[in-house]
């Protein structure tokens, strides 16, 4: 990270973490959620109980670790037998069979939707599209089944789980679906197939169908408190004077993913 325009001074890169390409927040769920306690303890509750809903919106500002937080519920929630422990502390095993596979992102039950997927469908039509919402396509070619262009899909999320437990779906940015994919997707929602867990991200809640919001368990996400985000910036490859920090800090406005992103267009 570089100062940007308005920094107190320099901001100086330690060693690079690796990273997921074209990943945003921490795109594994290794890493502890700071400052989402309300969200985390409701997530604590469905796992203690046992009895987890099928269909989640997680909802709020961008950059603030809901998509992080539906990969570290993910890897609670495709592990054969979670601790008490765990579950109390929302802390998956990382070296387990399923940790380890999430890591490498080949875990079989596990698949995040995003827009950027239409760039390796089958279909040319999808790829030539310009990402800039989540096609139906999509869903049916990674999720739903159907047909796309003349070619047949399986409903994967109909299928028995390869690890035994569940099967858990991750949606990006859902207001980005159109209301044909959103009706597509209700019907699933309104009967979906034993073990299966999906979780709608979005900044934008009210662009998803009331029918679809209706049954779904809504999570709120906050803006980050300042003693949040000093933690967040302390774990960052990253040294910070004082300075750059009071700015840096004043940038993110309680959004980690907010200087996450100014940093990779080049701003910071």
């Amino acid at each position: 990270m570089q100062a940007g325009l308005g920094s107190g001074g320099p901001v100086k890169k330690k060693d690079d973490l690796p990273r997921v390409p074209g990943s945003k927040g921490d795109p594994r769920g290794r890493d502890p959620i700071l400052g989402q306690a309300s969200a985390v303890e409701e997530l604590r509750v469905a796992l203690r109980g046992g009895r987890v809903p099928q269909a989640w919106i997680f909802h709020g500002a961008s950059g603030v670790g809901k998509t992080s937080t539906a990969i570290r519920f993910a890897r609670l929630l495709l592990e054969p037998d979670p601790t008490p422990d765990q579950i109390e502390a929302f802390a998956p095993p990382l070296d387990s069979e399923a940790g380890l596979l999430i890591d490498a992102g080949t875990h079989p039950d596990l698949k995040v939707i995003r827009k950027e997927l239409a760039a390796d469908s089958d279909s040319t039509r999808l790829r030539a599209s310009k990402q800039s919402n989540i096609p139906v396509g999509v869903l049916r070619e990674h999720m739903l089944g159907g047909e796309v262009d003349g070619k047949q899909y399986e409903a994967v999320h109909a299928r028995t789980p390869y690890k035994g437990v569940r099967r858990v779906f991750v949606i990006e940015e859902a207001e980005l679906l159109d209301q044909v994919g959103q009706n597509v997707l209700l019907k699933t929602l309104e009967e979906p197939a034993s073990r299966v867990v999906i979780i709608l991200v979005t900044t934008r809640e009210e662009r998803l169908l009331p029918t679809v919001r209706s049954r779904c368990r809504r999570v709120g996400f906050r803006g980050l408190d300042g003693d949040s985000m000093n933690t967040w910036l302390d774990g960052r490859p990253v040294d910070v004077d004082h300075a750059s920090r009071d700015w840096l800090l004043a940038f993110a406005d309680g959004s980690p993913g907010r200087l996450e992103m100014a940093e990779s267009s080049g701003m910071l």
